[in-house]
C-alpha cells in the first residue's frame, strides 16, 4: 500500500506544470529523484522544484532527491536503456556516473544514428507530400480559371487577367514538378539510409 501511494504521488507530481503547497509539503523527494533519474533527467530539474516550493516557503530535501536520482540513474545508464534513449531522441548531457558512462555512450550513439536517419526520412516524406499537395492545388486553380476563361459571360478584361494568371500557375506547376522529381530521389535515399541504420544498429 505504501509503495502504491509513493508511485501515485510521483505520477501526480510528474504530471503537474508546477508543485502546489500540499505537493511540496508531502513530496517524497527520494522517490521523485528516482523517477527523474530513471528517465535520465539532469540535476537542473531540481531547480524547478525549488522554485515551485520556494513560493510556499518550503525547501526541497536536496540530499534525498540526489540519493533517489542516483539510484534511478543506475537503471537508466545501462547499455540496454542507452540504445532506446538515443532511439527516441533523448539528448545526453553527461548525467551518467563515470563508471557507467563508457558502456552507455556506445549504444546511445547507435540509437541516435537510427533516430537521425528516421528524422531525415520523415522530413523528406513530409516535403514530398507537401509538394504533391501543392501540385494538386495548382492544377485545381488552373482548371478553375480555364473554366471561367471559357465562359461566354466573362468580360474581356477579366479574360486577360485570367490568361496571365493561368500562365503564372503553369510556370509554378512546372517548377513544382521539377522539384518533386528531386524529392522522390531524396525520399528513396533517406529510406535506404534509415533501413540500413535499422539493419545495422536496430535491436
Amino acid at each position: 500500500m505504501a509503495r502504491f501511494l509513493l508511485i501515485c504521488s510521483v505520477l501526480v507530481l510528474a504530471s503537474c506544470s508546477g508543485l502546489s503547497q500540499e505537493e511540496c509539503m508531502n513530496a517524497d523527494w527520494e522517490a521523485i529523484g528516482f523517477e527523474d533519474g530513471v528517465i535520465g533527467k539532469g540535476l537542473e530539474k531540481v531547480g524547478d522544484y525549488r522554485e515551485d516550493c520556494a513560493k510556499h516557503a518550503i525547501k526541497v530535501d536536496l540530499e534525498r532527491y540526489k540519493y533517489g536520482r542516483n539510484i534511478g540513474l543506475k537503471d537508466f545508464c545501462q547499455p540496454a536503456s542507452a540504445f532506446q534513449a538515443g532511439r527516441r531522441g533523448y539528448i545526453y548531457k553527461g548525467v551518467c556516473p563515470a563508471d557507467l558512462e563508457p558502456a552507455f555512450v556506445g549504444p546511445y550513439e547507435e540509437g541516435r544514428i537510427v533516430f537521425r536517419a528516421e528524422q531525415r526520412f520523415n522530413r523528406a516524406e513530409s516535403e514530398l507530400n507537401s509538394a504533391e499537395n501543392s501540385i494538386d492545388r495548382i492544377e485545381r486553380d488552373i482548371r478553375s480559371r480555364e473554366q471561367e476563361l471559357l465562359d461566354d459571360k466573362t468580360a474581356a478584361d477579366r479574360r486577360r487577367q485570367l490568361y496571365n494568371q493561368i500562365e503564372d500557375l503553369k510556370r509554378d506547376l512546372y517548377r513544382e514538378k521539377d522539384r518533386i522529381r528531386d524529392l522522390h530521389e531524396e525520399v528513396y535515399q533517406a529510406r535506404r539510409e534509415f533501413e540500413d541504420a535499422q539493419a545495422q544498429y536496430g535491436r
